[in-house]
């Protein structure tokens, strides 16, 4: 996943652009004025405005009813739809013209846990086998750090930060704690007690396998290890709350 920046001019270039592009909004079926139309027939529509050809739009049509878990639902109306289904259909609309970049407003609001899982996992496929780049703007910090590489944090219109997890906790110190229970535990530069653990600050994860193995060299006894990861939503406080 990257960035993609345009820099055509967009008057210019308006329908080219548009081709490359493709938005999610969270709301994009509340209108009820759409309800009464059948799923399969969203398909077709937004794949003629693209001028698919038939046996390319019949395809990919099926593929993409597949891939969201509702082809057995396709000449259903919109209308019979769950919440969760409703956002895997606009997922899928989005994606019938195989656009190469996608944007999604909060793709997971208001839905239950499950159907959260769901939409990511869908959203996750779809970028994979179709190899688009996804915009997720959302507010689902954990399944956010699950589903994307890079992030941005941004407060009041301001971009406060861009980068991979790592790039961005490198940035605020925000390091890998290991806590370590057991006997005979060697005197290791950076490693103290903190009640019944050893605890230490680590820059990655590959630290942690090097620290173990020290331990065990010098004869150390190991009874359990515990790595403190930071999550995306501490990082997130950690940028927003700086002053």
């Amino acid at each position: 996943m990257y960035f993609v920046f345009i820099i055509a001019p967009i008057k210019q270039n308006c329908i080219s652009i548009s081709l490359l592009l493709e938005t999610v909004f969270y709301d994009l079926f509340v209108k009820h004025c759409f309800f009464i139309i059948s799923n399969i027939k969203w398909y077709f529509f937004f794949g003629q405005m693209h001028n698919m050809n038939s046996s390319e739009l019949n395809a990919r049509v099926d593929y993409l009813l597949k891939t969201v878990g509702l082809e057995k639902d396709k000449d259903k109306k919109v209308k019979a739809f769950s919440t969760g289904m409703r956002k895997r259909i606009s997922l899928a609309i989005a994606m019938v013209h195989n656009p190469e970049i996608l944007f999604l407003d909060e793709p997971t609001s208001g839905l239950d846990p499950q159907n959260v899982i769901n939409v990511m996992s869908v959203i996750q496929k779809l970028a994979q086998d179709n190899g688009v780049t996804v915009f997720l703007c959302t507010h689902q910090l954990r399944y956010a750090q699950d589903l994307c590489t890079l992030y941005g944090f941004i407060k009041n219109g301001n971009l406060l930060g861009t980068g991979t997890f790592e790039e961005l906790a490198k940035r605020k110190n925000a390091c890998l704690r290991v806590k370590i229970k057991g006997a005979n535990i060697p005197n290791i530069s950076g490693l103290h007690r903190e009640e019944e653990f050893y605890v230490k600050d680590i820059r990655n994860e590959q630290e942690v396998g090097s620290l173990i193995r020290n331990i065990v060299n010098d004869g150390g006894d190991i009874y359990e290890v515990i790595q403190d990861r930071w999550s995306l939503e501490q990082l997130y406080f950690k940028y927003v709350n700086e002053k």
